[in-house]
């Protein structure tokens, strides 16, 4: 699959998911993810990248080793996750990157900016520190973070089925 194809399948899915109230006021990572699954299911290159509420590389630095620690503790046999009770991890945002095109939700930009001035979220400065996700770790910060409580978790299944059968439809 070309870009352009792929670019014109994802606002496809962005189109048959605005029904999904709140999607991008907390359910930014859900539509990341099911995102970089299909991606990697069909061996597409993507990043996830996570833009965070600040301008510090040290403050992203020590969230970084957090999140480390905490994969650590979702791995252990108790599953207790402190470090995320300790420092109650959450990111302002996450979107997709292919090649050098953002997206989320709502739509796609050129750069983080273009996506975050179009968010539903109000953002009062656009120096955000960003860095990215794997997969794994979206998926521990998404099962243990605290996240906005406007987007409904019973919306989940059919953002990913729609995410899912896009994907399948598609010739790629």
């Amino acid at each position: 699959m070309n870009k352009k194809d792929l670019y014109q399948l994802i606002e496809n899915i962005q189109s048959n998911v605005q029904d999904i109230p709140n999607l991008n006021s907390g359910g930014c990572g859900f539509f990341t993810l099911f995102i970089a699954e299909e991606c990697e299911a069909r061996n597409i290159k993507f990043s996830i990248p996570i833009i965070e509420d600040t301008d510090s590389e040290k403050e992203w630095d020590d969230i970084e080793t957090n999140m480390r620690k905490i994969i650590e503790d979702v791995e252990d046999e108790e599953g207790y996750v402190d470090y995320w009770d300790k420092y109650d991890f959450a990111f302002a945002h996450s979107v997709m990157k292919i090649g050098r095109t953002y997206f989320d939700s709502e739509g796609i930009g050129k750069n983080k900016v273009e996506v975050m001035r179009r968010n539903a979220l109000t953002y009062k400065r656009y120096d955000y520190v960003e860095k990215t996700y794997s997969i794994e770790e979206m998926r521990v910060a998404l099962e243990h973070g605290d996240w906005n409580n406007l987007f409904d978790r019973d919306d989940i299944h059919c953002l990913k089925e729609n995410i899912v059968l896009a994907f399948k439809d598609a010739i790629i």
